[in-house]
């Protein structure tokens, strides 16, 4: 795609997990792409099928065995990674294809567009580890469905379809064919369709729309750090 920026969601070993391997580098590549002044757009996507499994469960449990404080300083790394996506100067699209689970639906959320495929599901999770959304999900969700859409998809243990997700804002486009196809990369093109990008007014616009949007996400995610 001509002045996009693709990020690929991917830990050592080879999965669409977050884990201490790539819980520092994914903000700094954003924020290395948008210094790059002929990149307009960047696309998040994930790995091995799925575009993100959140955090890997292996990696947490080793790091609640690390202490209070420890778990706090990794989460400030996740809370890194939303803030980073909100706040860049870029168009940022989410190209979920596959699982978006945990941590996934946040960065998703967190984005300016999310495009979806057939086999795109979003699934909570967090409510079965009784955990809450971590990296700030749940203003990030409830900004694209409203209280009681959030409300409902953070309580309910299911996957959300690609089709549902379009259905209750969750998601913007439904794109078919096959994800890293020319074809898929041309249709993936109809989702910036009227937006000029590299017009300075884009980022002036797309700053302004986000100011709440960001004091609201670090409220939450400052709130998670005492949970």
């Amino acid at each position: 795609l001509e002045n996009c920026a693709i990020l690929t969601i991917c830990n050592d070993q080879g999965r669409s997990v977050i884990d201490l391997s790539n819980l520092r580098v994914f903000p700094l590549a954003l924020e290395a792409v948008a210094e790059d002044a002929e990149v307009s757009a960047v696309v998040i996507r994930g790995a091995g099928g799925n575009f993100c499994l959140g955090g890997d469960l292996g990696f947490l449990l080793e790091s609640s065995e690390q202490g209070e404080e420890y778990c706090r300083n990794i989460l400030s790394l996740g809370h890194a990674w939303t803030r980073a996506i909100i706040s860049s100067r870029c168009l940022v699209v989410s190209l979920v294809d596959g699982l978006a689970m945990g941590a996934g639906v946040d960065v998703a959320a967190a984005s300016d567009l999310i495009a979806v495929t057939a086999t795109a599901k979003f699934r909570a999770f967090y409510n079965r580890l009784g955990l809450v959304p971590d990296l700030g999900g749940g203003s990030l969700v409830k900004d694209r469905m409203g209280y009681s859409g959030a409300l409902r998809f953070f309580s309910d243990r299911r996957s959300m379809s690609a089709e549902g997700s379009i259905r209750v804002g969750l998601s913007d486009v439904l794109l078919d064919g096959e994800p890293n196809s020319t074809d898929f990369d041309r249709k993936m093109l109809t989702v910036t369709r009227g937006l000029d990008v590299s017009d300075p007014g884009f980022v002036a616009v797309k700053t302004l729309l986000n100011i709440e949007r960001y004091k609201t996400l670090m409220a939450e995610q400052d709130a998670s750090l005492n949970i």
